[in-house]
């Protein structure tokens, strides 16, 4: 017969490889909480980014189309109306 002592070790011992397998102690959970943070910032500032980019273009593409009209009415005014 098993003693009483080998048994219980054993039946700490067996728990242990995999309960430290699956448990995160505290420290491990805040690096994921700030992973998980830093993962959200990275994401609203290339969305941003994006979105400013776009922005940026609309407006470049507003100002390059009242300088074509512009010139534009500037020819009309010099040379008539064109007639093409």
């Amino acid at each position: 017969m098993v003693n009483r002592r080998t048994l219980l070790l054993s039946m700490l011992a067996t728990p242990l490889p995999v309960a430290a397998a699956f448990a995160q102690p505290w420290w491990n959970q805040r690096t994921e909480d700030q992973r998980w943070h830093q993962y959200e910032d990275q994401e609203r500032r290339r969305y941003e980014a994006r979105h400013e980019h776009w922005e940026e273009k609309r407006e470049h593409e507003a100002w390059e189309k009242q300088q074509r009209e512009l010139a534009q009415h500037e020819w009309e005014r010099q040379h008539g109306p064109y007639r093409p």
